[in-house]
């Protein structure tokens, strides 16, 4: 990812020499075919997300799914949603990377400013800045979970109480399965895997009706060891 030599012991909150500038400002604007790359990924991941929350909530309308839970399909939603969680947890805690693109932003800026007080049309630049403010919106600016949140996850959702029953029941599942193994010498990616089903209750949240209390055992068990794990 974007990765420039140490910073030797500056911090973020320190002034930044014009050399070290340069340097940071070179490898973002070398990065930024990757971030493209990589925002299209996570496009697609969200997609995926709601595609799946989407199918859920349709097998939960066929009489041949009634006592069946999509364990394998409800790991897949919360796989994604782990994906979407990490790529925003490491893009906003690498200090070279937000000081690289906090500059990046001015100097762009200062251009289109420069283009618009000279009347300049510059074709090209515009599509470039456009491109710019899309990165800046999910993944520059660590806006992926929340925009794969603020998808429309179908008209119907709120109210299909099949589906709410059917996420609360896979979340209490996963969440068990996962817990249990955190801490002994049987764990291995658990503790990852539970990022995932926090982005999984997030979800259930976001389907539910915003006046409908949220079932107090799911609630006791998303917040149990949050501060520990995430």
């Amino acid at each position: 990812m974007f990765s420039p030599r140490p910073l030797a012991g500056i911090s973020s909150t320190d002034e930044i020499s014009t050399e070290r500038s340069n340097e940071l400002l070179l490898c973002l604007g070398n990065s930024l075919p990757f971030f493209q790359e990589l925002s299209n990924f996570q496009r697609r991941v969200a997609r995926v997300a709601r595609n799946i929350v989407c199918q859920i909530g349709g097998c939960t309308q066929d009489d041949i799914f009634r006592n069946v839970h999509l364990i394998p399909v409800a790991e897949a939603l919360a796989t994604c949603l782990q994906i979407l969680i990490t790529i925003d947890t490491a893009v906003t805690n690498n200090a070279d990377l937000m000081d690289a693109w906090r500059m990046y932003k001015l100097i762009v800026r200062d251009k289109s400013n420069a283009n618009q007080n000279s009347g300049t049309v510059d074709a090209k630049f515009a599509q470039f800045e456009k491109l710019l403010v899309e990165l800046d919106e999910e993944i520059l600016g660590g806006h992926c979970f929340l925009a794969c949140m603020e998808q429309d996850f179908s008209t119907g959702s709120r109210n299909n109480k099949g589906l709410h029953t059917e996420l609360k029941t896979l979340l209490l599942l996963l969440y068990d399965r996962y817990e249990k193994l955190v801490g002994s010498a049987s764990e291995t990616t658990e503790r990852a895997q539970l990022v995932g089903v926090y982005g999984l209750y997030a979800v259930y949240r976001r389907i539910v009706p915003a006046n409908e209390v949220p079932d107090a055992k799911v609630r006791a068990h998303a917040l149990r060891h949050f501060q520990e794990f995430v």
